[in-house]
């Protein structure tokens, strides 16, 4: 499953790339952060190492995207639309980030002797 979501948010990210080169730098620079931060839960929570500080750096970089999608959003009757979705992308961002890391296997139960 980690796997998955590390090819999504790759591809989230190269499409933040590919935005930037046709202007859209308002969707295109919170899609990269989105995407990078992304990667890095995902990969941190597959090799369950550095998942905590992988959980931060997520979600500050939702609160750094949705500051970049709203000092970038454009003026006009797109500026909410374009902030409601760095807003959308950053919680999701921090949704995935603290469901994603794979919680620890619980000890398999005592087994109890029999006394027989």
């Amino acid at each position: 499953m980690h796997i998955a979501a590390i090819v999504l948010f790759g591809l989230l990210a190269a499409t933040g790339v590919s935005g930037l080169a046709h202007g859209v730098d308002s969707l295109a620079v919170p899609m990269i952060l989105a995407g990078l931060a992304g990667v890095a839960v995902a990969s941190a929570a597959r090799l369950k190492r550095w998942v905590r500080p992988a959980q931060s750096t997520a979600i500050a970089a939702a609160l750094l995207l949705v500051a970049a999608g709203a000092l970038l959003a454009p003026a006009g009757t797109e500026r909410a639309m374009v902030i409601g979705t760095d807003i959308l992308i950053g919680a999701l961002l921090v949704a995935f980030a603290l469901l994603a890391p794979a919680r620890a296997t619980p000890p398999p139960p005592a087994t109890r002797p029999s006394g027989r």
